[in-house]
Parts: C-alpha cells; sequence; structure tokens
C-alpha cells in the first residue's frame, strides 16, 4: 500500500486491517501485542494524543515492525510514516514493549524435565529389579540333607541352589553360581567334625545362612548321600 500525502497514519492502518480481514483483537493475537496497547498507537495517529498519552519512539517503532509484517507493509516505512505525524520522545529506563498476558509463556524447563526423567528411569529400575536387588535371597542346600551329617567317604560335595541372589561362599570362599542357580563345591574332610558355614548374598539386600556338619568315621555307613 502506498502512504501518500493524502492519507493519515490512522487511515493506512485502518485500510490494511479491512484488506486482510482482520480486527484489533485478530492483530493482537498474530504480533502478540496487547490489543489495548495496539488501539492507543492508532487512537494517537487518530488525534486522540489525550487519551493515548506519549509513547517512547522505540516502545511505538517496536510495535509497528511487529504489526507491520500481518498487514502487508514495510516497518520501517510504517515507522517514518508515523513520524512524520506526530513527536516521539527519547525513550527512558522505563519504556519496553508490553507484554501480551495471553501469549503462551515458553520457559526454560529443560533442566527439570531432564532431572525428572533421569529420576523416573531410576524408580523404573528399582521398581523392575526391586526383587533381585533388595530382600534376602533363597538359599538352598540339597547335600548335605540335613544340619550334621555321618561319612564314611572323606570326599563329599556341597551342592544347592539360589534363587533371588547374586553369590554364593562356603567359609569365606566364594563358589561357582550357574546361570540356573546351582552350585556345588568338591571338600575333602578330616576325621572327626567339620563344620560348613554356606553364606548366600543380594546387592542392596541382605544375607541368608546355612550351616551343616560333616563328621567323618571311617568305619561309619554313609548317611544322607
Amino acid at each position: 500500500m502506498d502512504m501518500g500525502a493524502n492519507q493519515s497514519f490512522y487511515t493506512v492502518i485502518q485500510t490494511s486491517l479491512d484488506e486482510k480481514k482482520l480486527s484489533l483483537f485478530e492483530l493482537s493475537k498474530l504480533s502478540n501485542i496487547p490489543e489495548g496497547s495496539l488501539r492507543r498507537v492508532v487512537e494517537r495517529g487518530a488525534g486522540s494524543s489525550a487519551t493515548a498519552g506519549r509513547h517512547a519512539a522505540p516502545y511505538v517503532r517496536g510495535i509497528l515492525l511487529k504489526i507491520a509484517p500481518h498487514l502487508g507493509l514495510d516497518g520501517n516505512d510504517l515507522w517514518t510514516f508515523y513520524q512524520s505525524e506526530h513527536e516521539t520522545h527519547v525513550s527512558g529506563p522505563r519504556d519496553a514493549l508490553p507484554i501480551n498476558r495471553y501469549a503462551l509463556k515458553i520457559e526454560k524447563r529443560w533442566p527439570w524435565i531432564a532431572g525428572a526423567a533421569i529420576a523416573g528411569l531410576i524408580v523404573l529400575y528399582i521398581l523392575v529389579n526391586g526383587a533381585r536387588l533388595l530382600g534376602t535371597p533363597t538359599l538352598a542346600v540339597e547335600y548335605p540333607p540335613d544340619d550334621s551329617i555321618v561319612v564314611a567317604d572323606p570326599h563329599i560335595v556341597i551342592r544347592g541352589t539360589l534363587a533371588d541372589g547374586d553369590a554364593v561362599f562356603i567359609n569365606t570362599e566364594p563358589v561357582e553360581l550357574r546361570d540356573d542357580g546351582s552350585w556345588s563345591a568338591e571338600y575333602t574332610v578330616e576325621p572327626g567334625l567339620t563344620t560348613f558355614d554356606i553364606k548366600a548374598t543380594r546387592f542392596l539386600g541382605k544375607e541368608a545362612h546355612v550351616t551343616r556338619q560333616v563328621i567323618y568315621e571311617k568305619s561309619a555307613t554313609t548317611t544322607g548321600r
């Protein structure tokens, strides 16, 4: 649109609004400038400076540069045309573009979102793996079957299974744990009483203990083999 000498600033704005079939309210939404601020600038162009009050040049120029593309106008030409009809004072420390309270506010929330996501993953991991990480492991000793047995053969194999646990120890020595949860260890006992303290552990959890006593007697009949 040509901004000729026979047109006022208000006429240019109003004609552009009509051509774009826009209202001030719709222009406010497109430009994120509050409708009241737009109306004061337009009314000032129409000669209502008494009600509009004085605006600093950067304040008015900022508004015109934002609305011009939506009206099909050049922002700098519109500002120059405005200046030719009105006086604008130099901006002060309190002058700033108005804030549209209806516009969506984008906050820098990604650090909080990332932190919440990490915390959620940690909680989910604990819930899924809680049975393995916490609680007491289930330790079963298959041989010796009883708390105390008498054997005639010094060579014995202590064996059993472990569920919901991570490691098995016999008299503080680690025992190989197979994928199916079974474990075993071979020993040669001396004549008399030998005590075996069998312990199972779970990561971040408790321990399970089983004690077996083996009495080796050369002339004895093996029990529980």
